[in-house]
């Protein structure tokens, strides 16, 4: 009976070394955010690998998909065609690089989860980014009627107010429950100048200056009627630690039984 028992808790611990193994390979995160979709719906796949370079002034269009993950893409991407019509077409980024001057034309989606952005980036109308990672250059145009949704695991919302007496900073941190979606409406006006930072999914900080007006002096623009979305998700290694916490629980109940 002794033995049995050894055998058992030692199936346990080999049970707990296994799951922290795979669980540290999949990022707490995964669940909640945009993934991938399947490369059999499109006529035309591009991989960007390690290693691999696309030139300047390239462009996709219709039933493409294209995926960055390690690669470099040149300055001057085009993601469809501006005015349309864009059918189908998906980029996926995880990491590499990506020059100057990046735009998502109507009919597109972006999936970003890591890499690094040249100075521009530019949002058009009836696209969709989802950007839960990556480091991002000084300017970030979102236009009327884009969709831009942030996957992180902070925001904090921070208005600047000129007085006549000095600046008045607020910051408000927004809240909720991991996986609820928050849409953001504040933008700067005048006298206030509003910006939306905080840490991305994959532990990249993020700030975005909201100004619904394009200006020379002002970096980012968010269109007033431009989607801007916030979603919540778990701090990396949050589910890790929950499934090691339950496991033990489950060895102690053994145990005592």
């Amino acid at each position: 009976m002794k033995t049995v028992c050894g055998l058992e808790r030692y199936t346990w611990v080999i049970l707990l070394a296994t799951f922290a193994l795979l669980l540290s390979k999949w990022p707490a995160s995964a669940q909640f955010l945009p993934q991938p979709s399947d490369p059999s719906l499109f006529d035309n796949v591009i991989d960007v690998p390690a290693g691999s370079i696309l030139v300047d002034n390239f462009t996709i269009g219709s039933s493409t998909q294209l995926n960055l993950s390690g690669g470099i893409i040149g300055e001057n991407f085009g993601i469809g065609v501006d005015g349309g019509p864009n059918n189908n077409i998906e980029v996926n980024i995880n990491s590499g690089n990506v020059g100057q001057n990046i735009t998502a034309n109507t009919g597109t989606v972006v999936n970003i989860g890591g890499g690094s952005f040249g100075f521009r980036f530019f949002a058009n109308a009836g696209s969709t980014v989802n950007i839960s990672g990556g480091v991002f250059g000084p300017i970030f145009l979102a236009d009327s009627g884009s969709e831009i949704n942030l996957f992180g695991t902070d925001f904090l919302l921070t208005e600047v107010e000129l007085t006549t007496s000095g600046f008045v900073i607020t910051e408000t941190p927004i809240t909720g429950v991991i996986g609820e979606t928050i849409t953001i409406n504040t933008r700067s006006r005048v006298g206030i100048t509003t910006s939306l930072s905080g840490t991305l999914a994959d532990g990249k900080a993020f700030d975005f200056g909201l100004s619904p007006q394009i200006s020379p002096n002002i970096a980012d623009f968010f269109a007033e009627d431009a989607l801007l979305t916030v979603t919540l998700v778990p701090e990396p290694g949050a589910m890790l630690t929950a499934v090691i916490l339950a496991l033990g629980g489950a060895l102690r109940r053994r145990r005592r039984a």
